[in-house]
């Protein structure tokens, strides 16, 4: 019996000596990190509470929603504070991120303190790629031809010297250069033809193996490239009922589409070190059926690091209940959206929502422009509801100077 209870012994001390265990709390109320990713080697994902257990010498990197990201080469048993991080950001276009102008301005936005983050074009509607990807079908599809970052190793390097967070956004199903060029990959009309948006862009099949593996192989190369988050845009399919897809699409088979490919590449992205978000409709968080386009609030939530919906004030074509003119009542669209959220989804951690905001002149209204007080309303709204960040689009990247000041 003592040489078995030796031998026991002698196991665990091996054991021990190869492998650390790594309490994670957080930086400023040293509580222990419930659900977070540890991704040991870019290799495996586990999905862990409070510690994980890695072997020595191995590379292992932190992925917990709200926090910027730890990584280390484990070599003891240690306690890992992580610091919580709250995105404000702008966007910029593959135009804008290469204009100097455009970018300067953005700079010096960043630079007041206002913004920590910039969420730039990786692909576009068109299907076209900001920076070279060395990948075999963005070559044979000519997607590098219309690149505007000359050298993206050194614009990282740049920004982050600037304390930037960085988040890659991929336009995905709607991709014009994909759809045009593999046309057997697109979504057609009921008549046959390569189906056409309202702003006459063809979009891609989302039932489509291919198409999926095509977006997230970029994906993946954008966080190998050094981008802190992936986003992902238009992970839908059309809002519009006149089209033909490979299978059959109601409601059941549209959610399966897209939460299929937004669990893929969570998985291969987080892999990277990276986390993934995605964009969806803000009338989402209202609806209980996918509007016609794959998207569930409820369940999308499982697939993703971040959710980011849109709501913007304009975009509430219908208003809200209670509240029927949007640019009138910017605080409130906000506010009860998030609310709903909270609603249908009691439990759910506030920083896993990040909305984009209004830095546009409003178009359906009464054609207000959104700086000052108007940003101040949508921003105050977040903080209300719970400090979970945000974004601010303008398709045309013009953001002024004062788009912060409020007095």
């Amino acid at each position: 019996m003592g040489k078995i209870v030796f031998f026991f012994f002698l196991v665990l001390s091996l054991y021990a000596k190869d492998s650390s265990t790594i309490f994670l709390f957080d930086a400023h109320t040293k509580k222990p990190l419930e659900n977070f990713r540890a991704v040991i080697d870019n290799t495996s994902v586990k999905i862990c509470n409070q510690k994980v257990i890695v072997d020595k010498n191995h590379k292992l990197d932190i992925l917990a929603i709200g926090y910027k990201k730890r990584s280390i080469t484990v070599s003891e048993d240690m306690q890992l504070y992580l610091q919580p991080f709250i995105v404000k950001g702008l966007y910029l276009s593959n135009y804008g991120i290469a204009h100097k102008p455009l970018i300067q301005n953005a700079l010096k936005i960043a630079q007041s303190g206002h913004i920590n983050t910039f969420v730039i074009d990786i692909k576009n509607e068109n299907g076209m790629m900001s920076y070279h990807i060395d990948n075999p079908q963005v070559h044979a599809l000519g997607a590098n031809e219309g690149k505007t970052i000359k050298d993206i190793h050194a614009l990282i390097k740049i920004l982050k010297e600037q304390n930037l967070y960085l988040i890659a956004r991929i336009s995905v199903f709607k991709d014009a250069l994909l759809s045009r060029k593999r046309p057997n990959l697109g979504i057609k009309t009921k008549s046959g033809k390569p189906y056409l948006d309202k702003q006459k862009v063809p979009w891609s099949d989302p039932f489509s193996k291919e198409v999926l593996d095509y977006n997230i192989a970029i994906g993946v190369e954008a966080a190998k490239v050094g981008f802190d988050e992936i986003q992902f845009d238009y992970v839908r399919f059309p809002d519009d009922a006149d089209y033909v897809t490979s299978q059959a699409s109601d409601e059941k088979a549209r959610v399966k589409a897209i939460n299929t490919f937004l669990q893929e590449a969570r998985e291969a992205i987080n892999k990277e070190g990276a986390f993934v978000s995605a964009d969806i409709f803000g009338y989402v968080l209202w609806n209980n059926k996918d509007l016609g386009i794959g998207q569930k609030l409820e369940s999308i939530l499982n697939q993703v690091d971040y959710l980011s919906p849109m709501l913007y004030p304009s975009g509430f074509t219908y208003g809200i209940p209670g509240y029927k003119n949007p640019t009138q009542n910017s605080y409130e669209i906000i506010f009860f959206s998030l609310k709903e959220v909270q609603r249908k989804v009691p439990d759910i951690n506030p920083m896993q929502i990040r909305p984009w905001l209004q830095a546009f002149k409003d178009y359906g209204f009464d054609r207000r422009e959104y700086k000052g007080k108007e940003v101040y309303k949508q921003i105050k709204a977040t903080e209300d509801f719970g400090k979970m960040g945000y974004m601010f689009w303008n398709p045309r990247n013009q953001y002024d100077l004062n788009l912060f000041e409020y007095r």
